[in-house]
């Protein structure tokens, strides 16, 4: 394990130390888990959507997808107005200094921010329905990093894109028109230095631990080593 920890991490051990270990601990790769029929490619959304927003270019975001998870024209509509609503807002339509992607180093901690906004805002991208991943603790983790390094955030958010998932038999036409009132909404997080606290304790614990048990929960169905390692395996 690398002396470096990131959220995501950390995170992982707080669901299934397990899973920490397979992936963390022992290095194995885990696999993808492919999407449902009916449901997009999570991963290969998120990175359309981020790409789309950073070059503010739909097109080539459509593009990215199909790359990675095949055409499918109710996924281009998910991701092309995702992006639009995303550039409507202000952090992205005004007149502001960004920086995508922006890498977070120190000795202790790893991760990557997706926007810094005039040097003083962080935002978090999500296309996602699951409002358990805005805890605020990986927003502000970048906040307390960036600060070590002489930066002064004063706020952090989350950038939110919802998730329509097609129905059954609905055709492209009434797919779109569910996008009638689609908007992007801009949720802050406060700054909270205890949620930072919390994080290095467990980060702690976690390269202590000398036992890593399995946690059956819901989570398990997004989690690639469960037929081998859960219910095939070990």
């Amino acid at each position: 394990m690398s002396a470096r920890v990131s959220y995501t991490q950390v995170s992982t051990w707080r669901q299934c130390p397990y899973r920490w270990r397979l992936k963390y601990h022992l290095g194995l790769k885990e696999p993808e888990i492919p999407a449902k029929p009916g449901t997009f490619d999570a991963l290969a959304m998120g990175r359309a959507v981020h790409a789309g927003i950073e070059g503010a270019d739909v097109a080539e975001a459509v593009a990215m997808y199909e790359r990675e998870a095949g055409k499918d024209e109710k996924a281009a509509i998910q991701i092309r107005h995702a992006v639009l609503a995303a550039l409507e807002l202000p952090v992205f339509a005004g007149a502001h200094h960004l920086e995508f992607e922006c890498k977070i180093e120190s000795n202790a901690y790893i991760g990557y921010a997706d926007v810094i906004a005039d040097g003083v805002h962080v935002y978090d991208i999500k296309t996602t329905n699951n409002a358990g991943y805005l805890d605020g603790t990986q927003l502000l983790l970048y906040a307390s990093e960036l600060g070590r390094e002489g930066a002064e955030i004063q706020y952090c958010s989350y950038i939110v894109l919802n998730k329509l998932n097609p129905r059954k038999r609905e055709t492209a036409a009434q797919y779109e028109e569910r996008f009638a009132d689609y908007g992007a909404r801009v949720i802050p997080v406060r700054m909270d230095d205890s949620q930072v606290a919390a994080f290095w304790r467990d980060a702690y614990a976690l390269s202590m631990a000398e036992e890593w048990p399995k946690t059956p929960s819901r989570l398990c169905d997004w989690c690639g080593y469960k037929r081998e390692h859960c219910y095939g395996g070990e």
